[in-house]
């Protein structure tokens, strides 16, 4: 299946190319990734990647309408690029995670370390 181990951010360029010319509310991204391309995503983990794709500019959200599109430019460069290059590479197009809980009991640990200002004071 040619999205299988694609990210979101990827799953999302692949839908607006290939499903929806004009943008999508991110439940029918939902519906088409199940019926398109058989994945299931979750709705959070949609919407975080959505706006994290809004802050890098690839995507922008119609508010009125609550749907999601390219912003300008984005979707001749992501068509173009698919022809071209597989979007793997792509940075921008990688999800971000949250901190696994190894990573939170690091950061809790380096918290606790850091010096602060009372600590001047002492």
């Amino acid at each position: 299946m040619p999205t299988r181990g694609k990210t979101i951010k990827q799953l999302v360029v692949q839908a607006l190319l290939d499903a929806f010319p004009n943008g999508a509310t991110t439940i029918e991204m939902r519906d088409f990734f199940r019926s398109g391309y058989g994945r299931t995503v979750d709705p959070s983990s949609l919407r975080t990647q959505l706006h994290r794709m809004k802050a890098a500019g690839i995507v922008s959200q119609d508010t009125s309408k609550d749907s999601w599109n390219f912003c300008t430019g984005q979707r001749a460069l992501f068509d173009t690029y698919r022809q071209t290059t597989p979007t793997n590479g792509m940075r921008d197009l990688q999800d971000e995670t949250e901190p696994s809980e190894e990573d939170e009991a690091f950061l809790k640990k380096v918290e606790a370390l850091a010096w602060r200002e009372e600590d001047s004071k002492k």
